[in-house]
């Protein structure tokens, strides 16, 4: 049996770092918003939906051109943004949910961004993919512990944004979401969140190829 569990930590990131958490999240819900047009586009004509893998081959041609500067922005942003929505979809078309809507700015739940990259974790630091080494206000033991000892894996990070209040999230188990563990916030700055995969009759997770790391996404 394997056990999602959430980690969650408080970050304390520079100015530098706060604009790259902005950009991946601002970046994370234009592509959601693009992607959905164009699947609202392909019903109106009457063809199939665009996959997530459709949407984000699409992407990349129009962004060359169009948003240039968004190299800066780790791929896994979109990526995930259009995996989001193509589940989404899905979803609706067995009756599980509403038909996907356009994200808002001033909504939380509509400004995050997911990153599934090599995501590291130090006693007082997170290394996110594209934002690079972002401080935290509490320490991670808990979570290096396992990592150190092989019986963890970090899988994704998802960052979440409302004005100045954020909460990244690390999760590490593709099955899904994890429960929350830590101080889930209230006061201002940004925080993490990393769901932790367990296994077995105790609660530990899965031997992983490297301690702290996660799939390659640039």
């Amino acid at each position: 049996m394997r056990v999602t569990q959430a980690f969650r930590f408080e970050l304390d990131p520079n100015r530098e770092i706060q604009i790259a958490l902005a950009q991946h999240v601002g970046a994370a819900r234009f592509a959601s918003n693009w992607g959905l047009a164009r699947c609202r586009e392909a019903q109106a004509r009457g063809d199939r939906i665009p996959s997530a893998t459709d949407l984000h081959k699409a992407w990349n041609a129009w962004k060359r051109p169009h948003a240039p500067g968004w190299v800066e922005v780790s791929q896994c942003a979109p990526q995930e943004a259009f995996r989001d929505l193509e589940r989404a979809f899905r979803n609706w078309r067995q009756g599980r949910s509403g038909r996907p809507r356009f994200k808002r700015k001033k909504s939380l739940d509509d400004n995050k961004a997911r990153l599934t990259g090599s995501i590291r974790v130090t006693p007082r630091h997170v290394q996110l993919p594209r934002i690079g080494k972002v401080r935290t206000k509490e320490q991670t033991d808990q979570l290096l512990d396992l990592l150190q000892a092989r019986k963890a894996r970090i899988l994704s990070a998802t960052e979440e944004e409302s004005h100045v209040h954020a909460t990244p999230s690390w999760g590490t188990h593709p099955a899904g979401p994890g429960a929350g563990f830590g101080q889930p916030g209230g006061r201002p700055g940004r925080r993490s969140h990393t769901p932790g995969d367990r296994t077995g009759p105790s609660p530990l997770l899965p031997p992983r190829p490297a301690p702290g790391t996660g799939p390659a996404c640039p």
